[in-house]
Parts: structure tokens; sequence; C-alpha cells
């Protein structure tokens, strides 16, 4: 049971001073074409609970002297004089030789004591002691053996299960960009198992309270779930005010706002809610698509926003998609799709994997994805719906697995 939940704004501010009680920051330079990001990220997952913290770029454009500023040590995998700009840097706050070549050194346990010391080392006394304050006075980390814990990775032991953290001991272990902090904008009593969230053209905060989740889906669709919108009527900063705007919903897992409402996907229906008169309580439902698999919650319908053509896009897992709409038979899982607001068109568009949850877009519209399993980003190139019927999109590295595997669909 999640004992303590938080919704938190993020926003930019100034640089800290480097006196300041916080975590140790390490800006990781890589190289595109090596295992530098994968050596990054063995430092970030055995370093990462000492409150030693990394951000990790390969672009020289990005390696600013007012960038390098907002962090306490550079990390250099990359030959010398791939960033200009270090040539401003303190030697004393540079490590960059003496480094592994071998993946396999970066995750040994000698080279994770040799590294921390190292990066500390590198900090004043007075920095140092700061740091040692901040992991002092933080709230303690606890976990125990739990026999519901899955062991995946067949560990020679499952790993143990993290009880929930308070308010202060999630801020102090959440990982931002050094140009950003979080502020508490609600939290339990005032709302409860947070799933997904959107802001309105109000500032108003709409959360999807989904008490439900995992295991409680209800055959009919009512359920212990609800929509709450979370207001700040004072303007300091945090919600005082928060309306039930609809319950009896079942595993809301994603809500996006249309045709002055709002449109919930909660498999195996996509709800259209919407209040006609006023009161902050929706007075319609209805029902706009059908056919979204709910045999595992891990994997359903998920990560509802707009597309720059006006759609609506989404997500799904291996619970898919199989149903009828617009008269057309539709059937689809692991990937993304998108639909007309009043339900009257969906198409699939990109194939993931697994339990597919995540999608977004950047500027240039290209997609983006990822599922919790092995594949936790992916690139969405070419849709679906821009090669002829009966074939799919995809690479010739693609191709080649694809066809090892027989009875899958000819690639375009």
């Amino acid at each position: 049971m999640i004992k303590k939940l938080v919704l938190w704004t993020l926003v930019g501010f100034g640089l800290a001073t480097p006196v300041d009680a916080q975590p140790v920051k390490v800006l990781f330079l890589g190289q595109e074409g090596t295992l530098s990001s994968r050596h990054c990220h063995a430092l970030m997952r055995n370093l990462g609970r000492d409150a030693i913290w990394f951000d990790y770029t390969t672009d020289p454009a990005v390696v600013t002297i007012e960038w390098i500023a907002r962090f306490d040590v550079v990390l250099l995998d990359a030959p010398v004089g791939s960033f200009p700009s270090l040539s401003g840097v303190d030697v004393d706050k540079r490590i960059s030789g003496g480094l592994p070549v071998e993946e396999a050194a970066w995750t040994a346990p000698t080279f994770t004591v040799a590294m921390r010391e190292r990066l500390l080392s590198s900090l004043s006394p007075e920095r140092r002691g700061k740091w040692q304050a901040f992991i002092d006075q933080r709230d303690i980390e606890q976990r125990q053996a739990d026999p519901n814990i899955a062991n995946y990775e067949r560990r020679p032991q499952a790993i143990t299960f993290q009880q929930p953290f308070s308010v202060k001991g999630s801020v102090e272990r959440t990982h931002l960009a050094p140009d950003l902090r979080m502020e508490l904008f609600a939290a339990e009593p005032d709302i409860a198992k947070p799933i997904s969230m959107a802001w309105d053209e109000r500032g108003r905060l709409w959360v999807c309270e989904t008490r439900d989740y995992p295991h409680g889906v209800k055959a009919n669709g009512e359920g212990n779930d609800s929509i709450k919108i979370c207001e700040d009527t004072d303007g300091d900063g945090k919600a005082d005010k928060f309306t039930v705007f609809a319950d009896r919903l079942n595993l809301p897992t994603s809500l996006v706002f249309a045709n002055v409402g709002v449109i919930v996907s909660q498999p195996p229906r996509f709800l259209f809610l919407k209040d006609t008169n006023g009161d902050g309580k929706a007075d319609i439902r209805q029902t706009i698509l059908e056919g979204w698999g709910i045999g595992d919650t891990h994997a359903q319908a998920n990560s509802l926003h707009y597309g720059y053509d006006n759609w609506l896009y989404g997500c799904v897992g291996y619970s898919g998609f199989k149903g009828k709409v617009g008269g057309i038979q539709k059937q689809f899982a692991m990937g993304t799709y998108r639909f007309k607001a009043d339900g009257s068109a969906l198409e699939f568009l990109h194939q993931f994997s697994n339990n597919s949850w995540g999608h977004s877009a950047n500027e240039a519209g290209d997609q983006f994805g990822g599922t919790a399993n092995n594949a936790p980003i992916f690139f969405l190139g070419i849709p679906a719906t821009a090669v002829p019927e009966g074939l799919r999109p995809c690479i010739h590295e693609l191709t080649v697995r694809i066809s090892s595997r027989g009875g899958d669909r000819p690639c375009f």
C-alpha cells in the first residue's frame, strides 16, 4: 500500500550556491558510437543511493561554461578536446584519466568504491561537508524481503520491497535536471493513488485517482476510482480546493481534454465525461470506444494526448484492442494509435513490444515511446498508416529478425 503520494510542479530556477546541502551533481561527458552511456548508467545505478547524481550528454554545444557551473564535477569519458568549453574549467573539477575501457570494469565493486572517492575528493572540504550533511539528515530508505516480489532476473534472491517514502524522502531522492526544482502541489489525504494528470487552461490539475489498480477490475466498469480537480485558489502555489469531477470509475489510466470535457482511458472503454451545469462534476458519461483489453492492467491503454494533426494519441501494451470502430474491425497490440475525439475513427501507428506505457513527441512531431521491459525508449519512424495494407514498415535489421520467426507479414 502506498502511504504517501504527492504531485509536483517543475519550475526553472537560478543555480543554487555550491555550498548548499544537496546531492553531488556530476556532468558525465560521453562520445557517440562508444559505450560511454552504459558506463554512465553503471555509475548512476551504483552511486545514486549515495546521493551522487549524473547527467549525461555527448553534445559539445550543450556544454557551455554556464551549464558546467551547475555541476560539482565533470567526468570526461571521451577524447580530450571533444568539449572545447572544458578548457575554462578548473582542473580540480575535472576527472578524465585512468578510466577503464572494458564495460565490465565499470560495474566492478572495486571500481565503484574508487570512483566514489575520486568524485568526492574533487569537492572542496566545505562542499563535501554539505553533501555529508544532506546524507545524514535525509529520510532513511527502508527495505524488507517480501514473498510477493517477482524475480524475473533469476537472482539468487529476489530484490527487497522498498517501503514508501514521506514527502521529504521523495524529494530527497528525485533526480532533476540541475536547472529545475520541485514544489509540492498536492498530497494525501487530499489525493489518493494518482496514476495520470493533466493541466487545464485555468491552471487546475486534473488527477486520475486509481485506487483499484492493479487487481480491482470490475466487469461493469464501476469501481472505486475517480477524477479529481485540484485548484490553487489563493495563488500560493499549492492546491487548496479539491472537487471530485467523476467517481465510480474503474482503473482509469489517462485523461485528455476534448469537446469541453475529458476523454478517459478506462479499458475496456474510453469514456467521454462532461460537466454541463458548471458545478465541476460530470453529468454526461458516454462510451466512445470499446474493445480495449483488460487481461493485464500493466499493459492497458494509456498516455492520452493531442497530436499536431488534432487527432488524439495514445499507447497500449499487450492487452491490446479488438473491436469495431466506424463499422471496421480493428485488432492490434503493443504500440501507439490515434483516434478521433468522437470515437469515429481509430488507427494503429507504431509497433512496440511487451507492456508499452508511455508516448510523446518532440517539437518536430517525431514520436517516442517506451516499455518497462528491456526497451525503455523507442523512436517511432514510419507509421503503419503510411504503408500498403498487409505490410509493415521496418528497417533491414528488423526484417532479418522478423523473417527468421516465420509467419509474420512482409516488410515494406
